[in-house]
C-alpha cells in the first residue's frame, strides 16, 4: 500500500543568507516536520512547486482516488479504530471519504483514548475496545444491528 510521502529535507541556507537555496524559505518558515541538512546529497526539497506536482504526492493522491475511494464506495459502513490525538493521513482520507459518501461510521475506542467530540458526533456508534474478543464481537454486532442496514 502506498504511504504518505516523507517530509522533504531542505538545503541549509549558506553563510550570509537566511533562505534555503532549494525553495527560498527561511528555516523558520519550514513546516515543523521538514528536515534541513548541510549535505547536498540528502536534499529532497523540490523547490516551490505545488504539492500536487510532486511525484510522491501525486502517487499517493492517485492511490486514494483509484483504490481507497472505490473500496469505501463498495462498503456498507466504515469501522475505524480511533486514533485519538495521533491521527494519520490514511485514516483521515478513509474517514473523509466515508463522511462525504454518507456511510455509517463505527469508531472503536481503544483503552484510555478520548474520541474527539466532533468525531463522536459524526459516528453512528462508539464501541469500547476489550481484549475479550467474544465481548468485542458482540459489541460490534450490536452497533451494526443498530444501524438498521439491509442484510441482503
Amino acid at each position: 500500500m502506498t504511504q504518505p510521502p516523507e517530509p522533504p529535507v531542505h538545503a541549509c541556507p549558506p553563510d550570509g543568507s537566511t533562505e534555503c537555496p532549494c525553495c527560498g524559505l527561511t528555516p523558520f518558515d519550514l513546516p515543523r516536520e521538514d528536515g534541513i541538512t548541510l549535505d547536498p546529497g540528502q536534499v529532497t526539497c523540490h523547490g516551490s512547486i505545488s504539492p500536487a506536482d510532486d511525484p510522491q504526492v501525486r502517487e499517493w493522491l492517485d492511490h486514494a482516488q483509484l483504490e481507497v475511494l472505490p473500496m469505501i464506495e463498495r462498503s456498507s459502513m466504515l469501522v475505524q479504530v480511533g486514533t485519538g490525538s495521533d491521527p494519520d493521513a490514511k485514516a483521515a482520507v478513509e474517514l473523509g471519504f466515508a463522511l462525504l459518501l454518507d456511510k455509517p461510521l463505527i469508531i472503536l475506542r481503544m483503552p484510555d483514548m478520548v474520541v474527539p467530540s466532533r468525531l463522536a458526533r459524526a459516528a453512528d456508534a462508539v464501541v469500547d475496545w476489550t481484549e475479550d474478543l467474544t465481548t468485542l464481537s458482540g459489541r460490534i454486532r450490536t452497533a451494526i444491528d443498530g444501524l438498521g442496514l439491509d442484510a441482503s
